[in-house]
């Protein structure tokens, strides 16, 4: 008797292990990740290796003559790499003051001459950014296979994530000598990351739900979470937050990392 309930007993967790085992693999979007493209001048990495706290500027791209004219989004990616160079142990100065003495030169002044007006060594400035990379989307993975968005329903043919990315050039001004140009790109459901785990889809909205590798909330396309009772977030107020932490995490630590490379070389 005891025997046959030991058979029972394996049997049972047998059934319970297949069931546990029978779970469906995730479905995983996963996009190429872009790689920066950078540069760095040698005159560069001595000037950092020897000037650690160097009197800086971060330049508004939209910095204009005779003032400053600055959209929300701009100035928000400049306070951004501001924040970060003071983690560095940076202490950025005013961008107003400094375009207002800049607006003053004559034309013929070159960086040189801006170094002395302003007691400025170095210039960080923002040549190019975009919140709106689109990257769009056609099929997903599951375990090693590519499938067609439209075998996880019929509906949904493809989508459209949207990444951001950002370049910055420095300027020795001193030297008269742009040091070094620096380019990232934010790619959502990063390959390298493992991708993002495709929850849900309602074919009524068109709207994809799914999980990012960086996040344990559920989320759009938009960003917002699918709970209706949680704060929604405006898309400048994700931007933000997923720039900064991109620019602390990422852009200043490798541009510095690449600077110091440069100087064992």
């Amino acid at each position: 008797m005891l025997k046959r309930t030991k058979g029972i007993a394996i049997s049972v967790m047998a059934g319970v292990t297949l069931m546990c085992s029978c779970t469906p693999p995730a479905k995983l979007i996963k996009i190429e990740q872009e790689q920066p493209d950078t540069y760095t001048n040698r005159s560069l990495s001595r000037f950092i290796a020897q000037n650690p706290k160097a009197a800086v500027v971060v330049r508004d791209p939209n910095a204009v003559s005779g003032g400053v004219s600055s959209s929300s989004r701009s100035n928000m990616v400049c306070n951004l790499i501001e924040r970060a160079l003071m983690q560095k142990g940076y202490n950025p100065r005013d961008r107003k003051m400094f375009e207002s003495v800049v607006s003053k030169m004559g034309d013929n002044s070159d960086y040189s001459d801006i170094a002395k007006k302003t007691n400025t060594e170095l210039l960080f400035e923002v040549t190019h950014f975009s919140l709106e990379d689109e990257y769009p989307v056609n099929s997903y993975y599951q375990n090693t296979a590519k499938m067609p968005l439209t075998t996880f329903n019929k509906s949904l043919s493809s989508v459209t994530f949207m990444g951001f990315s950002i370049e910055i050039k420095v300027v020795l001004l001193q030297d008269n000598l742009i040091g070094g140009t620096y380019k990232y790109y934010y790619t959502p459901c990063a390959a390298p990351d493992g991708g993002c785990k495709i929850t849900s889809y309602n074919k009524d909205t068109g709207v994809l739900y799914y999980l990012s590798p960086k996040s344990d909330k559920e989320e759009t396309l938009e960003g917002s979470q699918k709970s209706e009772s949680a704060k929604k977030e405006t898309r400048d107020e994700k931007w933000s937050k997923q720039l900064g932490q991109f620019i602390s995490s990422v852009v200043i630590p490798d541009m510095f990392k690449r600077m110091n490379e440069q100087v064992n070389n």
